[in-house]
């Protein structure tokens, strides 16, 4: 399987609107709309619970090695165990914990995923085979 940008595209893109409708979500005022306030919290779980983990499965695993459900279960399996490992280490590190500074520490990790899947994915020893 050839590297390229067209492979990925779908995902990244997937994960550039959801991130962005989260921070809007975050930075807008809460008001009482109750659109506003289901869209924040659907964002929010596809943010929190499922993307960091899905693309962890796309960083670690070759297509066919996984199937699609298989690939939903360990995203969603991921997420929920490394998102609390990284706001318990913000945390610790002296970070208030705070929709904000989740998002932020969130979006660092998922945006670090998306550079190694794009960048160092086809260099790295373990892939030479794709």
């Amino acid at each position: 399987m050839k590297f390229s940008g067209n492979n990925h595209s779908r995902l990244f893109f997937f994960v550039i609107l959801i991130t962005s409708i989260a921070l809007l979500c975050i930075i807008l005022p809460y008001q009482d709309s109750i659109f506003l306030q289901w869209l924040r919290i659907i964002t929010g779980s596809i943010f929190l619970l499922f993307i960091p983990g899905l693309l962890l499965v796309q960083a670690f695993f070759d297509k066919k090695e996984v199937d699609f459900l298989e690939r939903m279960t360990l995203s969603f399996a991921l997420s929920l165990s490394v998102v609390p490992l990284l706001v318990f280490y913000a945390s610790y590190i002296g970070m208030k914990i705070s929709a904000l500074n989740v998002f932020a520490v969130v979006f660092h990790f998922i945006l670090a995923l998306c550079v190694y899947i794009l960048f160092f994915q086809k260099l790295s020893p373990w892939v030479w085979w794709k």
